[in-house]
């Protein structure tokens, strides 16, 4: 499954190649919370802050109390 590759991928510090392979997935599966946080991770690890922060808000919204 291509998550657990782009799970693989940032664990080797690959966090563009992990980007490149959950990027397309999101078109795909909008709104998937654990492709949601692994690519905010990914973000993360490539220091894009903003866009790390970014990726997970809506999940955090749409929670109670959120």
């Amino acid at each position: 499954e291509r998550l657990r590759l782009g799970e693989s991928l940032l664990g080797m510090g690959d966090a563009l190649g992990a980007l490149r392979l959950l990027e397309p997935l999101r078109a795909t599966h909008p709104g998937e919370p654990n492709l949601e946080i692994l690519t905010a991770r990914a973000y993360y690890a490539g220091a894009q802050l903003g866009r790390a922060r970014a990726v997970p808000e809506p999940l955090v919204r749409a929670q109670p109390g959120g």
